[in-house]
């Protein structure tokens, strides 16, 4: 060791510290002295270990910020995943709904397949029928032509008759006051006549009614539901009823003077206790007409009396046409020959 000639004297340990401290190669030659070669590269060792550490740190300071930006990553990851797992949820839900919407569609499309089938089959048979339409429409419009011209021709032929009938109605007036001034002079005559026959119609009449008129109510027990009948009023010979029956306020003026005449009426009662009656005609002949004369006379009664009237006709002879007359009008026939004198 070589020491400086400005050096302090060394006598104890702590001069050779100072003198050390005031001479660095003397440091490093002490140094070369007592270390040995891994000591003495010992400080470069940690100088580039402290290197080694501050690269680290940086690293691991990186390492850090990029693990820090990962789980963010991996945060915003799991948020995505989340979503997307809801949309996917979603979006089942929706396929499940659109698989049944196109089942239904499926089915809709199937029935709508039917029917178009059907329809095609109808516009093919509306087509055949079309055809045949037009077939019968050009026939009517054939006809109808036809029928046009018929109904001119019968215009044209009316016209014709009307004009003849006039010439005819013309003739038929004169012809008329020629005929009415003939039939005057004849009806005189048949009046005459008719007058006549009519008395002694009346005097023939009149005694067969009187006479029948005694008997008439044994006949009209049997043939009527009235046991007990009697006649109580006749033309000749009038019985309280009739007053009671045209004094009633439900006849008209007509069917008193119609009722005024009737040839009889008989009264009784029924199987069952009530009130009947029976009113009509007597004629030595029926006609249909003294049919007609009961069957109005014997309804006016009753509605008068408000009870049942049966409608009779009495003759000596009987018509085919007056029977027929009385099974139309529900009047009953007694046919009766005149007593002995």
């Amino acid at each position: 060791m070589t020491v400086s000639p400005a050096s302090p004297p060394i006598s104890t340990f702590q001069d050779i510290l100072n003198v050390l401290e005031h001479e660095p190669q003397l440091l490093q030659s002490m140094r070369g002295y007592i270390l040995d070669q891994e000591l003495r590269e010992l400080p470069n060792s940690v100088a580039d270990l402290v290197s080694a550490v501050n690269g680290l740190t940086a690293v691991t300071r990186s390492n850090t910020e990029r693990i820090d930006r990962l789980e963010a990553a991996v945060a915003q990851l799991v948020e995505v995943t989340r979503s997307n797992t809801e949309r996917i949820d979603r979006l089942e839900a929706a396929v499940e709904r659109l698989e049944a919407t196109v089942a239904q569609l499926v089915e809709v499309t199937r029935s709508n397949t039917e029917r178009i089938d059907r329809l095609e089959a109808a516009v093919t048979q509306l087509a055949a029928d079309q055809a045949e339409l037009k077939a019968t429409v050009a026939q009517l419009a054939e006809v109808t032509r036809s029928n046009t011209e018929r109904i001119d021709r019968l215009e044209a032929a009316v016209e014709r008759l009307e004009a003849t009938v006039a010439q005819l109605a013309e003739v038929t007036r004169s012809s008329t006051e020629r005929i009415d001034l003939q039939l005057l002079d004849s009806r005189a005559n048949a009046i005459h006549l008719q007058r006549i026959s009519g008395l002694v119609a009346d005097i023939a009449g009149t005694q067969y009614e009187r006479l029948v008129a005694r008997i008439v109510h044994r006949r009209l027990r049997r043939a009527l539901p009235i046991p007990d009948a009697a006649v109580i009023h006749t033309d000749w010979n009038p019985g309280p009823v009739i007053e009671e029956v045209i004094g009633s306020d439900n006849l008209s003026d007509a069917e008193v003077d119609d009722v005024s005449v009737i040839d009889f009426i008989a009264a009784g009662r029924d199987t069952a206790g009530n009130p009947a009656y029976a009113a009509g005609e007597i004629s030595i002949t029926a006609q249909p007409i003294d049919v007609v004369k009961a069957a109005r006379r014997a309804a006016t009664v009753a509605k008068a009396l408000d009870c049942t009237v049966h409608p009779v006709v009495v003759g000596q002879g009987i018509l085919d046409e007056t029977e027929a007359a009385a099974q139309e009008r529900g009047v009953t026939v007694i046919t009766i020959a005149p007593p002995p004198d």
